[in-house]
């Protein structure tokens, strides 16, 4: 069973999608009963309300965590949240993913 996970999502002018997908990646990882867990939201240098969406999550749940950047490449960014990950376990979503609720029972 997995105790924690840490789940990277890089993010570039995704503000049409980024609220689903956290929500969608939240609701998968507690039907896995994962207790410990972190969504490292790395932002590529948007030009849209991205970062505000998030911001405005990560005012809701601590788990949440965002971290701004100069456009750099989505592979900067996914580099960029895995050495920011506090948890071995590191599963990375694209912002245009929604997970199925029960997606990530596997894992415990």
């Amino acid at each position: 069973m997995i105790k924690e996970l840490s789940v990277v999502i890089p993010i570039f002018n995704a503000a049409e999608w980024i609220d689903r997908t956290i929500t969608r990646t939240e609701e998968a990882i507690r039907e896995a009963s994962i207790q410990t867990y972190e969504i490292i939201v790395i932002d590529d240098g948007s030009s849209d309300d991205t970062a505000k969406i998030v911001e405005k999550l990560r005012k809701k749940n601590k788990h949440i965590k965002l971290h701004v950047q100069e456009n750099k490449g989505r592979f900067i960014a996914r580099k960029q949240g895995v050495e920011r990950a506090r948890y071995n376990r590191i599963l990375f979503v694209d912002a245009r993913t929604w997970i199925d609720k029960g997606s990530l029972k596997f894992l415990s």
